[in-house]
């Protein structure tokens, strides 16, 4: 089963255009283009709507990348999953700063950034190991079960 993973990813990518797999990037170009615009649109209708509909759409997204069945489709999901990660991410630093009082705001967003980047720095590895013991697929579906437990934390959540 994994070598029928890979083969067919590395086909796909074979007989890909020579522009195509450069858009393997979309992920991360989307995500940061519309970060101040999704802040803004959580200030302007809730930074906790906001935050939900981000996880549904990267949730929603991630389900349609390990699906894909093509490079083209990969793409789409994934530049799909970026505008998910733009709608998320910046509602959920206003909200962990409006849950902070002055004084315990900065070691707040302190402990943000550092778990931010911490995961920022294990999620390629934790990729990797996937791919490697399973099949590129499960890359994308280990964030079902993370949104799974993000959704049932959210009543738990209180907007400032």
């Amino acid at each position: 089963m994994k070598a029928i993973g890979r083969l067919h990813c590395e086909r796909c990518i074979a007989n890909a255009s020579a522009g195509l797999p450069s858009w393997c990037v979309s992920y991360a170009l989307f995500s940061a283009a519309l970060l101040l615009f999704s802040g803004a649109l959580g200030d302007q209708f809730g930074r906790k709507k906001i935050f939900v509909l981000g996880v549904a759409f990267f949730t929603a997204s991630s389900l349609g990348c390990a699906v894909a069945n093509s490079l083209s489709f990969l793409i789409v999901w994934r530049s799909l999953q970026g505008i998910g990660a733009s709608l998320l991410i910046p509602q959920s630093l206003a909200i962990v700063s409006a849950a902070y009082s002055a004084e315990d705001r900065a070691a707040a967003i302190g402990t943000w950034s550092a778990w931010t980047s911490v995961f920022a720095a294990l999620g390629p590895v934790a990729g990797g190991w996937l791919i490697q013991s399973l099949n590129w697929r499960w890359a994308f579906a280990i964030n079902l079960p993370v949104a799974v437990w993000i959704f049932f934390l959210l009543p738990k959540l209180r907007e400032s």
